[in-house]
């Protein structure tokens, strides 16, 4: 998956399932979270995909794991590297990251 079109939000019974398996599974053996001040309903996407993903994994989903991997590295890609639309005013970068403004 490449892009977001074909991807479709799980149900939340399915997302409770998942992060029910990652709390229960994956994070007894790597506890890099922190439990008691994690909150569900105001976790960022990108890390709730994630964790979804890992507890699919635990629930013997591969597919639906594999497609909540890509979502939230997607995802997290607008999060890190969020497009902003052009300057009208300028064309492009310069160098040393300055705009050129046009002629």
């Amino acid at each position: 998956m490449t892009d977001l079109e074909e991807f479709t939000l799980p149900k939340v019974s399915a997302i409770n399932r998942y992060t029910s398996a990652y709390i229960s599974g994956l994070h007894q053996h790597i506890p890099f979270l922190h439990l008691p001040t994690l909150n569900l309903n105001e976790v960022e996407i990108p890390r709730l995909l994630a964790m979804c993903s890992l507890g699919a994994l635990y629930c013997f989903e591969k597919e639906v794991a594999m497609k909540l991997h890509s979502a939230s590295m997607i995802f997290l890609g607008h999060v890190l590297f969020p497009v902003t639309p052009l300057d009208p005013y300028t064309d492009g970068v310069g160098i040393g990251g300055q705009a050129r403004k046009r002629n």
